[in-house]
């Protein structure tokens, strides 16, 4: 295997204490450069790293020889401009979600990339969990048996930083900020089925204009049904998150991962989060996907989470902006 080149434009909390320490770990992986409208932040960090190269535009990076992707960790707003511009200079991608603030953002990367015949990746870190894999796969090989109802939630206190609020630079509220990565998690462990139609309720408590309670269903074509809860700012002793789904067999959860047979009654749990604490469990939800995303560049695999999924969970999320907006459930294309 080739050693992979990569460069990140955007060196914040997610890239300085995931991507980049990650990466600097992977043997056919190397980090050339780095970009940050932060000059100095960029310099500091690529010293600390010894990343060759600190760039003072997007341009410069895409001179460099030896970059076969970048990596895309900018606040949401900045997302599809620096996606095309990378595209056209022939780089793959891989994009921290959301991958844009709307549906028609995500279109416009969809069609430059088919365009360009360049491979986009989007960073859904939850599929990627141990836990979320052993799931999945629990789920692919039958032993659920036919699934009827899919359950999420993730419930936190509100982080940093307050651009995520400013819905010109966000896309949206909670809904956007962690409902995706539910509504990515249900469609996935449901094979990405046909949606009949989804529903939303958003509330605006503690933060304005951006919603920072979201509740939400999609009703699948086949009857089945998924929901999700998610906040900023429901008061909890902990943070939550959670998903179960239900099948004609019994039924299967993650934070733990746990299984119930209804045949035999039993539970059995196969993973906890004791076992592997929940910063260890994220970072290792990040080293699977950059893994992934640097091996398919290096011809090997498939990618586990492609833009043409991204459109179906952006689709979505603008249905159940707009069903929140009408206070009524909204049919899916």
């Amino acid at each position: 295997m080739k050693q992979i080149g990569l460069a990140i434009v955007g060196i914040g909390e997610i890239a300085q204490n995931f991507h980049i320490p990650i990466i600097k770990k992977i043997s056919n992986a190397k980090i050339v450069a780095l970009y940050d409208i932060n000059i100095r932040k960029a310099e500091l960090v690529s010293e600390r790293y010894e990343i060759p190269y600190t760039c003072q535009s997007l341009n410069e990076i895409l001179d460099i020889e030896g970059i076969n992707g970048i990596i895309i960790t900018t606040p949401t707003d900045t997302h599809v401009d620096l996606a095309i511009q990378c595209l056209e200079g022939g780089k793959d991608l891989f994009i921290e979600k959301p991958i844009a603030r709307n549906y028609s953002e995500t279109l416009s990367i969809a069609e430059i990339a088919k365009k360009t015949n360049r491979k986009v990746m989007v960073g859904m870190n939850q599929r990627f969990r141990n836990d979320s894999i052993y799931m999945k796969n629990y789920i692919s090989e039958g032993s659920l048996g036919k699934v009827f109802y899919s359950n999420a939630g993730w419930l936190q206190q509100k982080r940093e930083p307050q651009w995520l609020e400013q819905i010109v630079r966000s896309g949206g509220g909670v809904l956007i900020d962690l409902g995706i990565s539910l509504i990515d998690l249900i469609l996935w462990v449901n094979d990405f089925k046909k949606i009949k139609s989804v529903k939303s309720n958003n509330f605006n408590y503690l933060t304005k204009p951006a919603e920072d309670v979201s509740i939400g269903s999609i009703q699948f074509a086949d009857g089945s049904v998924g929901t999700f809860e998610t906040s900023w700012t429901l008061f909890r002793s902990r943070k939550t998150f959670f998903c179960d789904v239900y099948g004609e067999k019994g039924r299967v959860s993650i934070n733990p991962f746990n299984i119930f047979n209804i045949e035999s009654k039993t539970t059995k749990t196969k993973y906890t989060i004791t076992t592997l604490q929940n910063i260890l469990a994220l970072k290792k939800s990040f080293e699977n996907e950059l893994v992934n995303f640097i091996n398919v560049l290096n011809g090997i695999g498939y990618l586990h989470s492609t833009i043409d999924e991204a459109l179906v969970v952006m689709k979505v999320i603008e249905k159940m902006y707009q069903s929140s907006k009408e206070l009524q459930e909204i049919t899916f294309d």
